[in-house]
């Protein structure tokens, strides 16, 4: 009898890869979302040194341009916290997709335990057949 061979193989390899490509695009995507947080915690202290620090400028001219640096980074956050929120969907579409790959690998991984459990069935019932055959043999001998 052939050695056991899964017919779908190269199938079960290209999904287990699919599910590796998606992992790693979901590392990437989770780094860029953490660094991205860590630029809004930046020009949030960035905002709130400035805010604090407004009260010791004597100057109109020092406090109308840190008015707006302020403005500016206001909206910088406002821009990147956009940013981030479209990351994280960004995530959550990749997660999907990795769910789904997982799940069709899954499948496959299945089909081929049941495979292998027929084929070792198969296996068995052959070797028995020959025993079976050896057996017969030697009692037609015997008789003979």
């Amino acid at each position: 009898m052939k050695p056991y061979r899964f017919s779908l193989e190269n199938v079960l390899e290209w999904r287990g890869e699919k599910e590796k490509v998606i992992s790693e695009k979901l590392i990437k995507k989770t780094n860029q979302i953490e660094e991205k947080s860590a630029e809004i915690e930046g020009l949030v202290q960035e905002y709130e040194k400035i805010k604090n620090d407004a009260r010791t400028f004597k100057n109109t001219s020092e406090l109308i341009r840190m008015q707006q640096y302020r403005q500016s980074l206001a909206d910088s956050i406002e821009k990147e916290r956009g940013s981030l929120s479209r990351l994280n969907n960004e995530r959550e579409e990749i997660m999907k997709d990795l769910v789904k790959a997982r799940q069709d690998k899954s499948a496959i991984e299945k089909l081929k335990e049941k495979d292998h459990e027929d084929y070792k069935e198969k296996l068995r019932m052959f070797e028995q057949k020959f025993l079976d055959e050896i057996a017969t043999l030697r009692h037609t001998r015997k008789e003979g």
